[in-house]
């Protein structure tokens, strides 16, 4: 497959994204390259291999999407992607697995998804953006303390799961 995006960090690691096609239809697979054998011994502790693979040619981790070990929550999204924005929101949000479009993803990083739900009875475009363990807090704490001008409003997110580390936000 084509790369679609690397990362390098001297001394820490190689991350790859390739977009491959795979059981017919195109995916992501992420491989990560780390020094010594970290990439082995994280594939050997792993209680579950779908989605997960170790390639002891080059020594690289594979995931493939939506399993991502920076992002835990993505693999389930899909499937409960209605009961997971609804316990957020605190309102009855129903969602076709054909209304969930993938917006970006980067692998680690974070990865945002376009709904196309019913919440409360009434369509709605939301957007669901999951972070990295360590930027969620990061994000709540700016929005919390930003304010709002008289020529200017941010955007408030709608609710969020700290616990599964993503912000619901509304189509502008």
């Amino acid at each position: 497959g084509a790369i679609e995006r690397f990362r390098y960090r001297a001394g820490a690691r190689a991350t790859f994204q390739y977009s491959v096609t795979y059981s017919g239809r195109e995916t992501w697979l992420t491989g990560t390259l780390w020094p010594g054998a970290k990439a082995r011994k994280t594939f050997e502790r792993s209680d579950v291999h779908d989605g997960l693979g170790y390639d002891p040619g080059i020594g690289m981790l594979l995931e493939k999407f939506p399993r991502d070990a920076k992002l835990p929550y993505l693999s389930r999204f899909v499937d409960e992607a209605g009961g997971i924005v609804s316990e957020a929101l605190q309102l009855d949000v129903q969602v076709d697995r054909g209304d969930i479009k993938l917006v970006r993803y980067r692998p680690h990083v974070g990865c945002v998804f376009k709904l196309r739900a019913t919440v409360d009875d009434s369509p709605r475009n939301l957007y669901v953006k999951f972070y990295a363990d360590e930027d969620i807090d990061t994000v709540c704490k700016t929005l919390s303390a930003a304010p709002s001008g008289k020529c200017y409003n941010l955007l408030r997110p709608l609710g969020m799961s700290r616990e599964r580390r993503f912000i619901v936000w509304p189509e502008l």
